[in-house]
């Protein structure tokens, strides 16, 4: 048995040599059309400099950094606008929210992950974060993301990025079900239920 349970999924178990990862949905949206924000979580366990395991618990995602202030999304989802993105996230020793909160959450998690995998998949999203802040490159943010069949070349929203990054821990196709590259929009699981994650 190990020492921790995942907030996101009690079936799986964490400790410092297999990790919890999940595709949590932060917003409720208009399901199968739009709504709901992706981000990645992490949970596990590190050592720290005088040897104590400590609680990892990290989010990761990216958020439009621009867009039309006398719009609302929706209009500029429909048309799929273009626009760059910042990447967040936050690393912590601890959980924040309450059980109830976590409960409520929509997610799809997967257990087993080696730290040093998920580690691989953190730097990479630190890289791009490097990358941006630096203006080395110019990320594109699209409201369909990549997946819809009017996108443009290679643009991100907070799901398909959060693919992209899953893809580095092999996890990307398992969290993300019911995808089309017909519409804006895919389910992630919980349980019986779904929600709308864009």
């Amino acid at each position: 048995m190990r020492e921790y349970k995942s907030k996101y999924d009690s079936n799986l178990e964490f400790d410092e040599n297999e990790w919890v990862v999940s595709l949590i949905n932060t917003k409720s949206g208009i399901s199968s059309i739009y709504g709901g924000h992706a981000k990645i979580v992490v949970e596990g366990l590190k050592r720290s400099n005088t040897l104590i395991k400590e609680l990892f618990v990290a989010e990761y995602h990216i958020m439009e950094a621009e867009r039309m202030p006398e719009e609302t999304w929706i209009p500029q989802a429909l048309r799929n606008t273009q626009c760059k993105y910042a990447v967040l996230f936050k690393e912590d020793n601890k959980y924040n929210r309450t059980n109830q909160q976590y409960a409520e959450t929509q997610s799809r998690s997967h257990g087993g992950i080696k730290p040093a995998d998920a580690m691989k998949m953190i730097q990479d999203i630190k890289q791009e974060k490097q990358n941006i802040d630096s203006g080395q490159i110019a990320p594109d943010f699209q409201y369909a993301g990549e997946w819809c069949l009017y996108s443009y070349q290679g643009g991100h929203n907070c799901t398909t990025w959060a693919e992209k990054k899953l893809d580095i821990i092999g996890a990307g196709r398992h969290l993300i079900t019911d995808s089309s590259k017909a519409a804006p929009y895919l389910h992630v699981n919980s349980g019986n239920s779904g929600c709308s994650i864009f």
